[in-house]
């Protein structure tokens, strides 16, 4: 009986087909359809799967899409991005070189006229707001701007470093060294902790740097600055998942085939965090060791990292907060902000908002927006209203294993 209405069609077909009323072109051309689309699907489902299985660097590429054009302009000028008062700086490590943007104070970047002091923060006291971009962007994605013009031309008014890591737009390995061009967690892990030692070694006092990080940088930067032994006054974690493993799953790409029977979807995916280093990707080895100030920001419609990744890594640190230790917090965006993975700079209180928290850290505590998991992982969700009144309104609530 399954047979019956594909047996009908063809039947049918056929006698169109005989009786002249459809022409021979048009039945080669619907056989040629089906052809086609029969040939794409087993492509997407059965072949591309099992290469992606057995190829890490398809994997590899797939997880970073470093070279995705998101920016065409030429990043070696800063200005048609907006950033007037910007320089450009570049490191020479071990495997390659890296690039960035220096990003100075509204207020003092007078004070930086001269093109070699693009190296230098003491002519001023203002903070130093280290940038760490996310898996698939580079530092001219647009929504970076405009978080680099909140840090930098707002009250907020502090320096703003920003460096692409090595295999991304600018950056690059030493081909004698690499054979491959393509990223990987631990070559991010290295770039990560090269720039903060060399932040460091610019300023006087380590206090004064602020540490923002977006999607994959967030699960790395806790082991950055326990290696680094850096203690910053802020760690802001963006849109932040709480380990690679469950973040590859959430992926566009491994998402197509979660509708598959569980066992097909397994053969694809098994033991893939051990063949890709995902387990260098879970913070929770050295999340407890963070002696700063924690403030997680997730948006509630964030399609990439959903907001029940970001609760766990935020329940994980709450766990693993010793006392004597700043209280770590969390700010879930409303959904009617249209914020997403990447656009906070939507929200037109952020400026305000970050003003306080980097400007006046020790009122954290006692800031009403922060509302911490309690045992029973309930949160009480800041909105739009609660956030400009600093009324908190318990309205969602998300079981976490």
């Amino acid at each position: 009986m399954k047979l019956f209405p594909k047996s009908l069609l063809i039947i049918s077909l056929y006698t169109l087909v005989k009786m002249q009323i459809i022409s021979n072109a048009w039945y080669h051309v619907f056989l040629c359809s089906i052809t086609f689309l029969l040939i794409t699907i087993a492509s997407i489902y059965i072949v591309f799967p099992f290469i992606y299985r057995y190829n890490h660097k398809i994997r590899r590429f797939f997880m970073f899409v470093h070279r995705v054009p998101y920016v065409t302009e030429d990043l070696d000028d800063p200005a048609q991005y907006g950033l007037m008062a910007a320089k450009n700086i570049s490191l020479t490590i071990d495997g390659g070189g890296i690039r960035g943007w220096h990003i100075f104070p509204a207020s003092s970047s007078h004070k930086y006229d001269n093109e070699n002091d693009g190296m230098s923060f003491n002519r001023d006291e203002r903070p130093i707001i280290i940038f760490f971009h996310g898996a698939n962007t580079s530092r001219g994605f647009t929504p970076y701007v405009q978080m680099y013009q909140i840090f930098s031309e707002t009250k907020i008014d502090s320096h703003v470093i920003a460096f692409n890591y090595r295999g991304f737009a600018d950056s690059q390995f030493d081909s004698k060294q690499y054979q491959s061009s393509v990223p990987t967690l631990e070559s991010v892990l290295g770039d990560m902790r090269n720039i903060l030692a060399w932040t460091a070694s610019k300023v006087r006092d380590s206090h004064r740097i602020i540490v923002w990080c977006h999607s994959l940088s967030n699960l790395l930067i806790c082991q950055a600055l326990f290696q680094t032994n850096i203690d910053p006054r802020l760690l802001f974690l963006q849109s932040a998942p709480n380990k690679m493993r469950d973040a590859f799953h959430e992926h566009p790409l491994p998402r197509l085939y979660q509708f598959l029977p569980r066992s097909i979807y397994r053969i694809i995916t098994q033991d893939l965090h051990v063949n890709d280093d995902f387990d260098l990707a879970d913070p929770s080895g050295f999340i407890g060791k963070i002696k700063c100030q924690m403030i997680f920001l997730h948006a509630e419609d964030d399609s990439m990292v959903p907001l029940r990744l970001g609760l766990k890594y935020y329940a994980r640190a709450l766990q693993e907060n010793h006392p004597g230790k700043p209280t770590p917090r969390m700010v879930i965006f409303s959904r009617a902000e249209k914020i997403g993975h990447s656009s906070f700079y939507k929200f037109h209180q952020l400026p305000k908002l970050l003003h306080k928290w980097i400007c006046e850290p020790q009122l954290i505590d006692s800031d009403p927006i922060f509302l911490p998991l309690n045992n029973a992982c309930r949160i009480r969700y800041v909105t739009k209203v609660s956030l400009l009144e600093h009324e908190s309104v318990e309205s969602w609530t998300d079981d976490i294993p």
